[in-house]
């Protein structure tokens, strides 16, 4: 058949038309493609129509509504035809049984109730950058989420109508999904998630109020999640209902005590808010440094737990959380060693049945041994000391030189008795003319004076009350007795 040049080019004309009129656009996206011409479609539509709702749509959280938004996008494909159109979307969750069981979806899963969202049921397509696009907004309730915490929530979509064009049958159906926690999730102490809950003082950034005496240890309480709908609280109050079983099972030592509620304090709400990538806030404990020293020898505990929060929701699986510490580690590193001799509490200590010798104590705080004649008396004074620390005791002593006398200084865990001779411990430092020293005129430490005792560092295998007893007697104590002053009994370590 022969074809005329006219005939030629009309046909190629044809052609171009044609084609022209069969053209798809290009859509954005990796799962935009191989969409018939002039229908409506979701974007996310095909492969089953899972939608990560935080990894895969531009999520925004609305922190005046309490809400998290997420658009659900909407395309026609087709290049031709500009004006804008609605699409009516329905909630449809008949997919996500199936999806769950087949594992497409996470064991977890749930289907969001009605009353946690708000959707958009008609949504306007326009052009957009060449492209008829529009989104179906669905919007969470942020402040429903806390009863499906630690899940997944899912909510199927359907365009179910348009007012122009048709609908592509084959991705007219999403499944939205997120995990909770990423969004808003419990309220919680961190430490309940590990170590039975435990809190140990001494590692976890204290500080010292000096002004009011008391350690203070800040506590971290967490909301899991990125929303931010700016500052709630949540109390905090005492709880020692876990501490007997962590004892019995041996995850706290025998030797621990429940502190009182007179010994420490606590803020009774705690702040939450935005910091850094966290939403975060202090449960502040305030322990009274002037009530540990009863506990000495002892490991100290007390309990916490989160409640009445303002927003969101507890997690009653890590509401608790047991602060404890080693009593006399800590206050060995709160309490600087200081002299433990209090002027005012020495009590006068009979020894013979005369008052030969006296103990005279100065309002200064020195005290003054006079006289002899065969006569014996001290003073002696309780302090409380800890276990397996050092002490070391020493004064200044003076006199103008003594004969026949002795002067003795002891550290003992006996209580004395009036009119009984004392030597617990027996003597740590003295004086004593016999064996050669306090004859002449001294002046000087009783630890560099003396020539007699064990010596001036003393330890206790157990923790409490010792006597600090100094004790004098003999002939004649000299023109001016035996002066001490500047006592000193303190911990060295």
């Amino acid at each position: 058949m022969k074809l005329h040049k006219y005939s030629i080019s009309k046909l190629f004309a044809c052609l171009l038309m044609i084609s022209s009129a069969c053209k798809q656009e290009t859509i954005e996206g990796g799962k935009a493609t191989g969409n018939e011409p002039y229908k409506v479609y979701f974007l996310n539509g095909e492969n089953k129509g899972i939608i990560n709702g935080i990894q895969e749509t531009k999520l925004v959280i609305d922190a005046a509504a309490k809400t998290a938004n997420f658009p659900v996008p909407i395309f026609r494909g087709g290049q031709a035809g500009s004006e804008p159109f609605t699409v009516d979307v329905a909630v449809d969750n008949t997919t996500i049984a199936g999806l769950v069981q087949s594992g497409d979806l996470p064991a977890n899963t749930v289907v969001l109730d009605a009353g946690s969202y708000t959707l958009s049921e008609k949504d306007t397509l326009s052009v957009e950058h060449d492209m008829m696009k529009g989104n179906a907004l669905l919007k969470i309730k942020i402040e429903s989420l806390g009863q499906y915490a630690g899940r997944n929530v899912a909510i199927g979509l359907k365009i179910t109508g348009t007012t122009r064009y048709t609908i592509n049958e084959n991705m007219n159906k999403v499944v939205l999904y997120f995990n909770v926690n990423e969004i808003a999730g419990l309220i919680h102490f961190p430490a309940a998630g590990s170590n039975d809950g435990k809190i140990n003082v001494l590692s976890s950034g204290y500080t010292v109020n000096h002004t009011a005496n008391t350690v203070e240890l800040p506590v971290p309480v967490e909301r899991e999640g990125f929303a931010n709908l700016g500052a709630f609280t949540v109390d905090v109050i005492t709880d020692n209902s876990t501490i007997a079983g962590l004892i019995q099972s041996g995850k706290l030592p025998s030797n621990t005590i429940t502190l009182s509620a007179d010994d420490y304090t606590l803020d009774p709400k705690v702040t939450l808010s935005k910091a850094g990538d966290a939403i975060t806030g202090n449960a502040l404990a305030k322990i009274k440094i002037s009530s540990l020293n009863q506990y000495s020898g002892k490991k100290a505990v007390f309990g916490l737990k989160l409640a009445n929060p303002s927003q969101f929701a507890v997690d009653a699986t890590k509401d608790k959380a047991v602060v404890y510490f080693d009593v006399d580690s800590l206050l060995d590193e709160v309490v600087p060693p200081s002299n433990l001799v209090v002027s005012s509490a020495w009590v006068p200590f009979r020894i013979a049945s005369n008052t030969n010798v006296t103990f005279t104590v100065n309002a200064d705080g020195s005290i003054l041994a006079a006289g002899g004649n065969g006569g014996h008396a001290g003073v002696y004074q309780p302090v409380q000391v800890k276990a397996n620390r050092n002490y070391k005791i020493d004064m200044t002593v003076a006199g103008s030189g003594a004969a026949d006398t002795w002067f003795e200084v002891y550290v003992g865990t006996a209580a004395p008795v009036q009119g009984v001779d004392y030597s617990d411990g027996g003597i740590r430092l003295g004086i004593n003319t016999w064996t050669g020293c306090g004859k002449t005129p001294f002046n000087g430490l009783l630890s560099a004076v003396k020539c007699t005792g064990s010596g001036s560092v003393v330890k206790f295998t157990t923790a409490g009350t010792v006597y600090l007893l100094i004790k004098c007697g003999g002939t004649n104590l000299g023109t001016d007795g035996i002066r001490m002053s500047n006592i000193d009994f303190r911990r060295t370590d």
